[in-house]
């Protein structure tokens, strides 16, 4: 497991990330960037793994970072016609602007609010599809943030228990950790990220 931290735009965030059998690519990859409307996350899963699944994920960012302003459906459409002719690509993104958080997700990367106490949760709806392929009709929806609140994604090389290790107020850098420990499956790539809600 490697891991790696940092703050854009006031938020901590971090990410724990492994290849499928330690192999020199991974298919999943993670970008936190300060945008014109706040600070945007995109996390990506590339089909399958190996080397055709990272170009699949490395077209896909390039294409979010080309162009990383608007709301996150026109981000995402636009990466689906930059990436057709690859492998295609599960995506999650999320934005993050003053204390509203608007977010979209194609595939099966996970997405999950973790609210301070009381430690509501609340899941990204994520739609049928792959990105690059085929494209569903979309819609976005948007969560108030509040100090203390904790957003965190995860490709399918982790399972869905990951959540049950990550506490409300926890630290990114722990909430990366203590979900890929718990729930590295090994029959894929696999990646987390944690980052703070509010600056």
């Amino acid at each position: 497991m490697k891991t790696r931290s940092g703050t854009t735009g006031g938020f901590e965030w971090a990410i724990a990330e492994r290849a499928l059998h330690d192999a020199p690519e991974s298919g999943d990859a993670a970008w936190v960037v300060n945008t014109a409307r706040g600070v945007l996350i995109a996390v990506i899963d590339g089909l399958g793994h190996g080397p055709a699944a990272a170009a699949a994920s490395a077209l896909a960012m390039a294409s979010i970072e080309a162009d990383s302003s608007g709301p996150v459906l026109d981000i995402l459409t636009r990466c689906h016609r930059a990436i057709h002719r690859s492998r295609g690509a599960v995506i999650s993104l999320a934005s993050i602007e003053e204390d509203t958080l608007s977010w979209v997700g194609v595939g099966n990367v996970e997405g999950l609010l973790v609210r301070r106490p009381p430690a509501l949760r609340e899941r990204l709806l994520l739609w049928g599809g792959v990105v690059g392929h085929v494209l569903p009709t979309l819609r976005s929806s948007s969560l108030p943030l509040a100090e203390g609140d904790l957003l965190v994604f995860a490709t399918d090389g982790l399972r869905s228990d990951f959540s049950d290790a990550i506490a409300p107020g926890t630290p990114p850098s722990v909430a990366v950790v203590n979900g890929f420990i718990k729930s590295f499956s090994g029959r894929d790539d696999a990646l987390i990220l944690a980052i703070s809600a509010s600056p």
